[in-house]
């Protein structure tokens, strides 16, 4: 069990990040990943997929996907954010010269954008820790609808 598990964070090591969110999906059922953009100070993409089988809630995939992108930015050391809508996609694996597709995986996308708040900036840039806590109480109130007991 224990060369698996080295040969595992091995092969991740020497992966892409397309690649690692493929292995994390197949064996986690869901995979989170957070990108800096190399051209835009303070411009990121935070990605996730997820195994419907294995990950029903993709509400909750969502938000913790558009959380992480608002922590990376306050990382950074900005305190404003500005984010889009998730937009979707797959993570597909396939073999490139017979066309077959082994797995394929749905996808949640947003592009989110931070700004210091002494650096100009647009209107509708919210703080990250607002945004942190309104995430945090949009998974609270989640978490508690689906605990809701039974009636007798």
């Amino acid at each position: 069990m224990r060369r698996l598990v080295v040969l595992l964070v091995m092969m991740l090591g020497a992966c892409s990040s397309s690649e690692k969110m493929l292995y994390q999906t197949q064996f986690a059922g869901v995979a989170f990943d957070t990108v800096k953009d190399g051209k835009v100070a303070g411009k990121y993409q935070s990605r996730s997929t997820f195994d419907p089988k294995k990950t029903p809630d993709a509400g909750d995939v969502s938000l913790q996907t558009l959380a992480n992108g608002v922590q990376a930015v306050q990382k950074d050391g900005y305190d404003l954010v500005t984010y889009s809508s998730p937009s979707g996609g797959k993570l597909t694996y396939s073999n490139k010269t017979s066309n077959v597709v082994y797995a394929q995986y749905p996808a949640i996308i947003y592009a989110v954008q931070g700004y210091k708040s002494a650096d100009p900036h647009p209107p509708n840039a919210r703080p990250t820790d607002v945004v942190l806590a309104n995430i945090a109480a949009v998974r609270e109130k989640r978490s508690g609808a689906k605990t809701v007991p039974a009636e007798q």
